[in-house]
């Protein structure tokens, strides 16, 4: 295996594990085209919900689950491991655990900070 197979070893397992959850991912690009990020969504219809997943490197990723109506749910950033283990974790909407209070958006997705520029990788980051 190359370095840049075992760059992402971490994680691929759990990449794997969101689309067998559910999670469709599309590449995303600038306006030139240029690949610059990974928007992973799963929809769950019955309940009017979505989960957005956004992964710009290992070290930069956000998550949120929204209705229907533009509330926010729960959101979560951190290192793209760490939010997949937290959107893996995130119970089914409509089950006992689920979160059911809605603040007015925008959510983490819709209002994306810049992309980290020092070394420090945060904690995860959520709600």
């Amino acid at each position: 295996m190359n370095a840049q197979g075992d760059e992402f070893a971490a994680e691929t397992p759990r990449l794997s594990a969101l689309v067998a959850a559910g999670v469709e991912f599309t590449p995303g690009s600038d306006g030139e085209g240029r690949f610059t990020h990974l928007v992973g969504v799963r929809e769950w219809p019955a309940m009017g919900q979505a989960d957005v997943v956004l992964i710009f490197s290992q070290t930069d990723a956000v998550a949120s689950r929204g209705d229907h109506d533009g509330g926010v749910l729960w959101e979560c950033e951190g290192t793209a491991l760490d939010v997949a283990n937290a959107l893996l974790e995130l119970p089914t909407p409509g089950t006992a655990l689920a979160p059911r209070l809605a603040r007015p958006g925008p959510s983490l997705v819709a209002r994306r900070r810049p992309v980290m520029t020092s070394g420090d990788i945060p904690a995860p980051e959520c709600l």
